[in-house]
């Protein structure tokens, strides 16, 4: 994986960042609680870490620079992140027309709620389900140790 590259935000509706950080500043920021961006590179996949006081998301992109999968992470407690939500697009084929969106809400008892949205129909459907939540749980990252939560394959 490439060396991370930080800024001081994402601009999602046209994905890509805004105003570069010295890694020096991105550091101070991760210190002091503050938010910024961290963007890795690793064989052609695009990663991007968006931390914040709370809360760290992370954005996944495909080949064609779509984002196609999104964690966002809750700090629970003070050194651990808790994911609690999913978003997986799901395109038509190699343009950006999406076609659904996966939405899994996870709670720390285990419990889940999926929601399925057609974008082309309009049609909605939703289930619960369950999992051990032991798989969404993360150790809240040192500076510029990021792969653990970049991890898109998770057992639930």
């Amino acid at each position: 994986m490439d060396k991370p590259k930080y800024f001081e935000r994402w601009f999602r509706a046209k994905n890509q960042p805004i105003s570069p950080l010295p890694q020096q500043a991105a550091e101070a920021r991760h210190t002091a609680g503050d938010s910024y961006v961290a963007v890795l590179q690793s064989q052609g996949e695009k990663f991007v870490v968006d931390i914040a006081a709370g809360w760290l998301s992370v954005l996944f992109f495909d080949a064609n620079d779509r984002l196609y999968l999104k964690y966002d992470f809750k700090k629970i407690e003070p050194e651990h992140l808790f994911l609690s939500a999913a978003l997986h697009f799901e395109f038509e084929d190699l343009s950006n027309g999406l076609h659904a969106a996966v939405t899994f809400a996870f709670k720390t008892d285990g419990s889940i709620v999926i929601e399925r949205r057609n974008v082309v129909t309009g049609i909605v459907e939703e289930k619960d389900s369950y999992a051990v939540p032991a798989a969404n749980w993360e150790p809240y990252p040192e500076f510029g140790e990021y792969l653990s939560v970049c991890r898109a394959n998770r057992e639930l």
